[in-house]
């Protein structure tokens, strides 16, 4: 058992070693009794197993931090010791994490090795890029391994490590897709423009990964002509090209690219595609853009509508508020849902919820849902005085028998009069049937804490029956 005193922010870290035993927890509280510790960090990357007699032990220790009022944790915890306090219902007492800083250079490498551990450590290694890391990276890169030269070379490129540039060109010709796939993306985040000619010969490969990766870094260095480049992309009979292309000339976005993609949706037949299409041109900001989607708005297709919504929010189509609301139509609920989903992202004003809540009553149940949702963001935008008189609309929708109505309008309270939202929350906890509703009651009062919100809780817990609701509760009090 070794510690490790990690400055002075008042934590102690302490390794524990393979079979352990009960007294090594009696000498813990020994160490530590006398020190003035916020975090007590207990390192189990060296247990592979752990005893069930061990467990009283490890109580007995997390009651001394609780009453020394010191942050226990576990770090670094096998999937043995992970069951065994599952099967002991011990999860939830424990704060449990990964800690890196016990392992060395070598042994956090061999992680790009475990797929559920790989793209992390990429990241951790690429903040923690000392001149050791480093010199295994560049190993790595040069390896036999493809595992490691992969992640190796995505590390390299998230540290921004220039020095390894020509390695990592060389494996655009390596024999594993991946490699390539990683190289022809790094290559673009490290702006290498010496490999743009290899990276453009890519595009012709029969792996969607690389080209993909080897549009986006020509995206990333695109120059004059390059949208040209990319966009006999969109001439392939290959969905998935088309829409490489598609995301690459949005990266690029100048006037070529903008007029690739117009020409492109107008003759492309895959709903999908024309939606990402939709997608990328809400990057560009074009005389008569906002105009073309409003009346794309009313196309056939759900993906589209959907698409065309969050591009007029994105673009703050506010001067096309009006034309919106003219969308609501009680004959076509899915173009009202969006419509209502983007007016209340745009809309600022009292105007657009009383037209909203007059079309409430002939509007479809998703709809009325979209409908609430827009309500309670408007709301946030109004002074008091003009949103008081909303209660009795939310009221009404409060006793809709729609659960998920119920839940929605009590969200949209919120931004209404917080001091009504809290009435309705501890009536609705006491009274709705939906434990949906519950849940948001509950939600409800632990972030607005009114007084007494705790009493209430103790109170409801006695007889609630959903463990989620119980769950939550005991989460908060």
């Amino acid at each position: 058992m070794k510690s490790y005193k990690n400055g002075a922010d008042g934590s102690i870290k302490i390794v524990l070693s393979d079979g352990f035993k009960d007294e090594d927890f009696e000498n813990i509280i020994s160490q530590v009794k006398d020190k003035n510790l916020k975090t007590l960090k207990l390192d189990f990357r060296n247990v592979t197993y752990m005893y069930s007699k061990h467990i009283a032990g490890l109580i007995y220790l997390k009651k001394f931090c609780n009453e020394k009022h010191i942050d226990m944790v576990l770090a670094n915890v096998s999937e043995n010791v992970f069951q065994l306090l599952e099967i002991t219902d011990l999860m939830n007492i424990f704060k449990i994490e990964e800690d890196y800083s016990s392992y060395s250079p070598d042994e956090l490498i061999k992680f790009f090795l475990d797929p559920e551990k790989a793209d992390f450590m990429t990241e951790y290694l690429a903040y923690h890029y000392t001149d050791e890391v480093k010199k295994r990276i560049h190993a790595a890169i040069k390896s036999d391994d493809p595992i490691l030269k992969e992640y190796a070379i995505i590390t390299a490129g998230k540290a921004q490590d220039h020095s390894i540039v020509r390695d990592i060109r060389n494996c655009l010709q390596d024999e594993t897709a991946p490699v390539v796939r990683a190289s022809a993306l790094v290559l673009g985040w490290l702006n290498d423009l010496q490999s743009k000619d290899m990276l453009i010969d890519l595009l012709d490969s029969e792996y969607i990964d690389i080209v993909e990766a080897a549009s986006i870094s020509i995206a990333l260095m695109a120059s004059e002509n390059d949208a040209l480049i990319i966009g006999k992309l969109l001439q392939s009979n290959d969905d998935n090209k088309r829409r490489v292309a598609v995301k690459s000339l949005g990266l690029i976005n100048d006037d070529i690219s903008y007029n690739l993609l117009i020409d492109r949706y107008k003759v492309e037949e895959n709903v999908s595609v024309k939606a990402l299409i939709i997608r990328m041109l809400s990057f560009f900001k074009k005389e008569g853009l906002v105009d073309f989607l409003v009346n794309e708005l009313s196309n056939d297709s759900i993906e589209i509508q959907e698409a065309v919504a969050s591009a007029l929010v994105r673009l703050k189509a506010t001067d096309k508020i009006e034309n919106l609301l003219k969308k609501l139509d009680e004959k076509n609920d899915w173009l009202s849902y969006f419509a209502a989903k983007a007016l209340g992202e745009l809309g600022e004003s009292r105007k657009i919820i009383d037209q909203l809540i007059n079309f409430y009553s002939r509007a479809q149940m998703h709809v009325k849902i979209a409908i609430v949702n827009a309500i309670g963001k408007i709301g946030a935008k109004l002074t008091d005085s003009s949103k008081s008189d909303l209660l009795p609309f939310i009221r009404k929708v409060l006793n809709e028998e729609s659960d998920d109505l119920r839940k929605v309008a009590l969200e949209a309270l919120i931004n209404i009069s917080k001091e009504n939202c809290v009435v309705e929350a501890i009536r609705l906890l006491n009274t709705d049937d939906g434990w949906l509703v519950r849940l948001k009651c509950v939600e409800i009062l632990s972030n607005l804490k009114p007084a007494g919100y705790e009493k209430i809780l103790k109170e409801h817990i006695k007889k609630e029956k959903n463990r989620y609701v119980i769950e939550k509760i005991m989460e908060t009090i």
